[in-house]
Parts: structure tokens; sequence; C-alpha cells
């Protein structure tokens, strides 16, 4: 599964709940999942710690579903605010950060999965 996400800076709490229900329900289905946005919230992410329910809530959230976030260099001056979260980081390679020079830098990255070509 691969999910787009933007959560507008000071969404309320429901935006927030309404995230992480929906991160949970990808992470339940047992698949690999790759999420990536900006996602507007302040994290120490070498310690997953942050201030305010809302984002703790998000942590336990990326915590419980075994995301990993990949993106460790701020995309937006000092912030890390856009991510890649992924339950299987073998799956990402060669992920660039920041390049560009809007307000927001760009990140790249390439994904490794096979395809199951079934029976025709």
């Amino acid at each position: 599964l691969m999910e787009q996400i933007c959560r507008p800076p000071n969404s309320s709490l429901d935006i927030g709940q309404k995230l992480n229900r929906e991160l949970k329900l990808a992470c339940s289905k047992r698949n690999a999942v790759v999420v990536m946005g900006d996602f507007n919230m302040q994290v120490d992410w070498e310690k997953h710690v942050s201030t305010g329910p809302q984002k703790r809530e998000f942590v336990e959230c990326i915590r419980d579903g075994f995301l990993e976030p990949l993106v460790l260099e701020p995309a937006r001056e000092k912030a890390i605010l856009d991510l890649v979260l992924c339950n299987e980081p073998d799956l990402i390679s060669d992920l660039k950060e920041p390049l560009g020079g809007s307000d927001h830098n760009m990140i790249s990255f390439k994904l490794q999965f096979e395809r199951d070509m079934g029976k025709s």
C-alpha cells in the first residue's frame, strides 16, 4: 500500500484522529506500507517523542504500526515535516533529502518491489 498525506498546519484534533485511524487500518492488513507527505508535525524522530496530545498520539500510531521514519534531514527550514514512513524499510532505496529550493525541499527515493504475475 502506498499513500500520500498532506496534513494542513494547525489541523483540528478530529483530523489528527482520522489520520491515525487510517494509518492503523493500513498497518493492520499485514502488507507493506509506504506513507509519504507533509505531516506538519514536529517530532524528535531520533527519540520518537513530541509535545502535545495530538503529536504524541501520532508517534504512538507510528510506533504501533511498526512504521519507520526514513527522512532524517529537515526539508523545511529546521523542521522534519515531510516524512517517508515504511514498515519494510528495505523496500526504500536511494533516498535523497533534501533536494530543491522552495519553502519545502523535495525528497526522492526508489521503491523496490516484486510483482506477482499470477496465472492467467
